[in-house]
């Protein structure tokens, strides 16, 4: 017998950015990068300390604009998107995930996946390397839905040939 569970909602912006969080991963480390070179490469040439301090200040506050940026172009491509906002339906089982849309309904086997990611509450199902659907918990009725999908999301995935 098939196990399936439905599942219905819509993609709000905290449930984007916490797909792009998952999806980036520990790339934002790469934040640090430009500080710390804008450091390597003005600190010999300090003569003073009071340089210096002002060096160390402004590549700190570096690093938050960095992140706040990265936010802001998030928010950008959500607003901008046409179809990110929109209601969709569907349901998992233990062969594939249906969803169905304004644009319309896709059925994509486990095997059409590539890989997945997951965090307690947001899977995303990888159908290239910067291509994927998001699953997310707001998306089910229960908490055993939610747990009953994610599991059939993995178990299919891993059973892959």
């Amino acid at each position: 017998m098939i196990e399936r569970v439905e599942f219905k909602g819509t993609i709000t912006f905290d449930i984007f950015a916490s797909a792009q969080h998952l999806f980036t991963g520990y790339k934002w480390l790469s934040l640090l990068l430009l500080p710390l070179m804008m450091i390597g490469f003005a600190l010999p040439s300090c003569q003073s300390s009071s340089e210096r301090t002002a060096l160390f200040v402004l590549s700190s506050l570096s690093i938050p604009l960095l992140y706040f940026n990265q936010k802001r172009k998030w928010r950008y491509y959500y607003k901008n998107s046409p179809y990110l906002k929109e209601p969709l339906c569907g349901i998992v089982s233990s062969d594939s995930i249906t969803v169905q849309d304004n644009a319309g309904k896709s059925e994509t086997p486990w095997s059409r996946f590539i890989k997945y990611k997951a965090r307690k509450d947001i899977v995303l199902l990888y159908l290239g390397p910067n291509a994927f659907k998001i699953i997310a918990k707001q998306f089910f009725a229960t908490r055993e839905d939610w747990e009953t999908a994610r599991r059939l999301v993995i178990s299919g995935l891993r059973n892959q040939p």
